[in-house]
Formats: C-alpha cells, structure tokens, sequence
C-alpha cells in the first residue's frame, strides 16, 4: 500500500474529481467545516494540548505527543512527537511541510542505500 501511495500523484480532490465531473450536487450544510490540511488547522481543532505535556514561559504552544513532552521559553510553536518521530515548527509555517517530507524521504532513502 505504502509504495502504491508514493506514486499517486499529489492533486487536491477538488482539482481531480469536482471540477472535471459533471454530475456534481451541493448540498447546503448546518455545520463548520475544516479543511485539517496543516498542523496549524489541526491545532486548532483542540482546546489544550494533547498529551502529558509541561510548558514553562511559554505561550500560544500546541504539543500532541504520545510520550511526555516539555517546552520551556518557547512562544507560538506546534510540536508533534508520534511514533517515534518529531516535529517541531513555528506556528503558521506549515507550508514548509511538503519540502520537510521531501528531505525526510530522501535522507531514508539515502541511508537505505
């Protein structure tokens, strides 16, 4: 599954269905919608961190982490730590996220070789 997925090319669901199709319906919706495409979205889907997290003079901080996690002097940033990875990133960057993966990749891959 994993190598089939790297090899679908990344289009955005509105470019590669709902503009080419011609049966398309809309709905009106009574509820707020969220796209969730960036950490920065993510975070603020939660009221507090997730987590056991301890932040010390810090503010404005989103940590959802699996393991305990501490920020200390830090303003405005979003760490990530799941399945053994993390993330650490100034909040409204998350557009940086796609060349983060692409160095991610081929560092593995690198290392595989």
């Amino acid at each position: 599954m994993e190598k089939v997925y790297e090899n679908v090319p990344q289009v955005a669901v509105d470019t590669a269905v709902a503009e080419k199709t011609k049966h398309a319906v809309a709905v009106k919706a009574s509820f707020e919608w969220d796209d969730v495409g960036s950490w920065d979205s993510f975070s603020q889907l939660f009221e507090k961190n997730q987590g056991i997290s301890v932040e010390i003079d810090g503010a404005n901080n989103f940590i959802y982490s699996d393991i305990p996690t501490a920020v200390c002097g830090l303003d405005g940033v979003i760490v990530v730590i799941k399945n053994g990875m993390a993330l650490v990133m100034k909040k409204g960057e998350s557009d940086k996220m796609r060349a983060v993966v692409k160095q991610i990749k081929d560092y593995t891959n690198e290392r595989r070789s």
